[in-house]
């Protein structure tokens, strides 16, 4: 199993939601795109068990954990960012943590 999480940083202020995240920094497209590379990829987004996403305990910033099954899994989905024609998204600060974790 590979374990990663992202956490992601926008205006500074408390979110009621990732969604509400999402799009108060106009990242709907962004978003969309992502899950893409994922599903693309035959990767269910939608299993807690591989996939959860969170507003962080103050509400400011939103955490992506993603758990691949093994190395192949994880280069198909990168396979889909390689090749994807990127949207074009506002400032956000972007963090990579091999620690913290939502499960």
């Amino acid at each position: 199993m590979i374990k990663e999480t992202t956490i992601l940083t926008g205006i500074d202020k408390a979110y009621d939601s990732v969604d509400a995240f999402y799009t108060e920094n106009s990242l709907d497209a962004y978003r969309a795109q992502e899950r893409a590379y994922f599903t693309d990829a035959g990767f269910d987004i939608d299993d807690s068990a591989k996939h959860q996403t969170a507003l962080t305990e103050d509400s400011t910033k939103v955490k992506i954990t993603v758990e691949y099954d093994d190395e192949a899994e994880q280069t198909a989905v990168f396979a889909n960012v390689i090749e994807a024609d990127f949207v074009e998204v506002v400032p956000v600060f972007v963090d990579e943590s091999s620690v913290d974790h939502l499960f």
